[in-house]
């Protein structure tokens, strides 16, 4: 039986995000017959480490693997399938673990056992421990208010079976503890509620035109009608979360604000020792979707453009890609990265990127990343042959990226005077869009525009007298679709031709 690689499965997938530690902790897990008694998981695990972080080695395979796991017997399909599924399940098993073990709320749990088998006073001291300081706030985020609401609360339900030596004490100390609680849950609901609308609002932006006065619009206008923010902006610990998170929705409602995004910033930089990384690794996520927006709609878009040029290299250079799901930079921010550098034309920027940064990209995917960049990088340097040559390394499976090599291609073509291969890609871009069932029906508008003027386009340039460069300039800049800018040049270039033929006649 011909060797099949595994790099595609699902528990490959998830052993590639082990950090190092994380390894040795598991290949511990799996020695303990606390966890399991199957010895043959931790004969597999072993082997399988072998071959990180890639998988992808001509010995990976389930058969090879299966003869070290069971020397003496025959391969059997359905005994390794059961095996690499019980050792994802183990995976699974283990990083749920060590998330508890890590997790700041579980202290909460020992609280709660404690109050349970009625150890209220152990209860009571432990949770008096594990209370923040508010004066010295730092790793804040949303988690933060929930945590401590729920700390609070828990001293409130202890305070009534484990009362104070002295009852007026103990009634003050519950007024404060009540108003402390209402303060934290609904800083919390604020602040998730905030960063949740945000998210729709791009989403919005991206795949429905013109706002809903759906639940989450009406909810934020009544929020931000309420003066809720304002209040919550005079408290004197955590006013400034409020602050920064009003001053994120201005930036990303009142689109094409350079002022209101400087300001965001700047509130986001003032604190930025005081929030979690997570915390500061999502503003900076909704920084550069201001910027995004920013040159979008703004009629001085140079500066937005400018800016998230030097906002894509601090967060490569800081981290600030990372957080709680990824320790790598997302193919997705890698990509828009190389795309935004090309339209500024900032090459030697990206040749920097390129080298410095491309081994932060997900090891699987840096050989796709590093060819997908000098792809752009190449064409945009005039070099459509090496161009060409990267493209045909490629083996990308997101459709994003398909999208990309297809426009590339394209106007590689075009420009090399390649006519007939663009034709053709043309009618394999149709073919393409027509089979993605992810893709929107309104984006999907934007890419058959695109090809429409696209052929519109090639039949000028070989001298078709249906179409006028001049008439299809002023239609296109009625519609929307990708790569109108490239378009709208080069359908120019033949309308000044014609005008100064004109002229000269």
């Amino acid at each position: 039986m011909k060797n099949k690689p595994l790099f595609r499965h699902d528990l490959i997938s998830l052993l590639r995000t082990f950090t190092v530690k994380e390894m040795k902790r598991f290949s511990l897990y799996l020695s303990s017959d606390f966890f399991t008694t199957r010895k043959a998981l931790l004969i597999l695990y072993i082997r399988l480490i072998e071959f990180h972080p890639l998988y992808t080695h001509v010995n990976c395979t389930k058969e090879s693997l299966y003869s070290e796991v069971y020397p003496e017997q025959r391969y059997n399909g359905g005994t390794m399938r059961d095996l690499l599924s019980d050792l994802h399940e183990a995976a699974v098993d283990f990083i749920t673990l060590e998330a508890l073990r890590k997790n700041k709320n579980a202290h909460l749990t020992k609280v709660k056992e404690l109050r349970e088998r009625g150890q209220a006073k152990q209860a009571i001291k432990y949770l008096d421990e594990q209370m923040p300081d508010d004066n010295d706030v730092k790793n804040l985020d949303s988690n933060y208010f929930l945590n401590r609401y729920d700390l609070i609360i828990q001293r409130v339900n202890l305070n009534a079976i484990f009362r104070h030596r002295t009852r007026q004490k103990a009634v003050n100390s519950l007024f404060d503890d009540i108003n402390d609680s209402g303060l934290s849950i609904l800083l919390f609901s604020i602040l998730e509620i905030t960063a949740n609308y945000s998210n729709f609002i791009l989403m919005e932006s991206a795949f429905r035109e013109g706002a809903t006065d759906g639940f989450m619009n009406k909810t934020i206008k009544g929020l931000q009608n309420s003066g809720i923010f304002s209040q919550l902006m005079q408290n004197e610990n955590f006013g400034f979360m409020a602050e920064v998170y009003l001053s994120m929705l201005d930036a990303l409602l009142k689109k094409g604000s350079f002022e209101k995004y400087t300001k965001y910033k700047a509130l986001v930089k003032k604190y930025s020792s005081k929030f979690s990384w997570d915390e500061l690794s999502m503003h900076y996520s909704k920084l550069i979707s201001s910027c995004i927006r920013g040159a979008q709609f703004s009629k001085n878009s140079d500066k937005f453009n400018v800016e998230l040029l030097s906002l894509y290299y601090e967060l490569l250079e800081k981290g600030y890609y990372r957080n709680n799901k990824t320790k790598y930079i997302p193919s997705n921010l890698y990509r828009a990265i190389v795309l935004h550098a090309v339209k500024m034309n900032k090459l030697d920027w990206l040749k920097k990127v390129i080298g410095k940064f491309l081994d932060d990209v997900q090891p699987a995917d840096i050989e796709n990343m590093r060819n997908y960049a000098l792809a752009y990088y190449y064409y945009a340097s005039g070099r459509s042959g090496k161009a060409i040559e990267a493209i045909s390394k490629l083996n990308i499976t997101q459709f994003i990226f398909k999208y990309d090599i297809y426009n590339l291609k394209l106007r590689i073509f075009y420009e090399d005077r390649e006519y007939n291969a663009a034709i053709d890609l043309i009618h394999s871009y149709r073919q393409f869009l027509k089979s993605d069932q992810l893709m929107p029906a309104s984006r999907k508008i934007f890419h058959r525009t695109y090809m429409k003027y696209a052929s519109r386009l090639i039949a000028i340039t070989e001298g078709s007298k249906k179409f006028e460069a001049g008439v299809e300039i002023r239609r296109l800049e009625t519609e929307n679709c990708v790569y109108k800018e490239w378009l709208l040049e080069k359908l120019s270039l033949y309308d000044k031709r014609r005008r100064k033929y004109r002229s000269a006649g």
